[in-house]
């Protein structure tokens, strides 16, 4: 356990410059903002640059950093958009470190505290993520990414193309590689294509703990699977020379994304679209086991997977325990 006084060495030595880039997320901002002033490990500086919002986020966080321990700037100007807010927020911080935080996500106690130790015993770590909670508009708990995204690779690039993407909430940067790389303003799938960019500069520091949660409601673009597949695809064919990929290799990786979409098409009752990607792509599953098991999922009438469904649903009741993150960002169960 640190002492109080290496606690203190460790922050002086430490430089976390960290952005909440905010948009008309009044409801979850002053959480948001909490969750990055009770960190363990205190940012070097907080920026916030406020969007354009046309809700009373402004105010929020103007209460919430009168109380902020450390050095925190507030920005308010017209909209830019995300990738153009980050970079400007980029431009503006002097850490060593950089990280930015949704305005409707969390952080929990120990986030920078973990994730800056991960880079700093590694020299050459691009950024360090790890996995997350999935928590809903009450702050329930009700997935997390390790039960869907693997990350577990022989390299970073080949975690990026088979795989999922880090979520942003879990990633802190080696500031000098962000620098020479930045947000593209022409994109709006913003992440994606920077981390193909950054897996060029070298390997990203996986760490499973979960610490951070990343917020589903109806208004995440990550809902919108055609956008997020297109844009997916886009990012690749633009970078595939950063890459080094064969055109066999692109169209490898191409057809084993529309596979990962297979399951939002039929969770959206799109049943053709679904059987669609699957007839295109059947080269993109990577063994006979997930391949058959599509293929059930598929051709099951859809009445029998609703009486299945709310079976699943029934026995989750019957042995209920619902666990969310409370107001002190600690996970309890009620």
């Amino acid at each position: 356990m640190q002492s109080v006084q290496e606690t203190s060495s460790l922050q002086n030595e430490i430089k976390v410059s960290v952005v909440v880039p905010s948009f008309n997320h009044e409801r979850y901002i002053g959480q948001c903002l909490d969750s990055i002033i009770n960190q363990t490990l205190k940012p070097y500086q907080l920026i916030v640059i406020d969007d354009g919002s046309k809700d009373n986020s402004v105010a929020i966080i103007e209460k919430a950093l009168s109380n902020c321990p450390f050095p925190s700037h507030l920005y308010v100007r017209k909209n830019k958009g995300l990738c153009k807010t980050l970079n400007e927020g980029l431009e503006k911080s002097n850490g060593d470190f950089f990280a930015y935080l949704g305005s409707d996500d969390i952080w929990l106690p120990k986030f920078l505290e973990h994730r800056t130790n991960n880079l700093v015993n590694n020299p050459l770590g691009v950024l360090a993520f790890g996995h997350c909670y999935i928590i809903n508009k009450n702050n329930e708990i009700i997935n997390d990414t390790s039960t869907f995204a693997n990350y577990n690779f022989p390299t970073t690039k080949e975690m990026l193309l088979y795989d999922f993407a880090p979520s942003s909430p879990t990633v802190v940067y080696r500031k000098k590689f962000l620098e020479k790389q930045k947000w593209n303003s022409n994109i709006k799938l913003e992440d994606y294509d920077l981390y193909l960019r950054l897996s060029a500069e070298g390997n990203f520091i996986f760490e499973p703990t979960i610490l951070s949660a990343w917020r589903i409601h109806d208004y995440n673009t990550s809902n919108n699977n055609d956008f997020m597949l297109d844009e997916a695809i886009s990012a690749i064919e633009r970078n595939i020379n950063t890459l080094n990929l064969s055109n066999h290799e692109l169209e490898k990786i191409k057809k084993r994304k529309r596979v990962f979409m297979i399951d939002n098409y039929l969770a959206e009752k799109k049943r053709l679209k679904a059987l669609k990607l699957f007839i295109n792509n059947i080269e993109g599953f990577t063994n006979k086991s997930s391949l058959i098991k599509q293929i059930i999922k598929i051709i099951t009438p859809v009445w029998f997977q609703n009486l299945y469904r709310n079976v699943l649903i029934q026995k989750s009741k019957d042995n209920e325990r619902k666990l969310l993150i409370n107001e002190k960002f600690q996970i309890i169960e009620r």
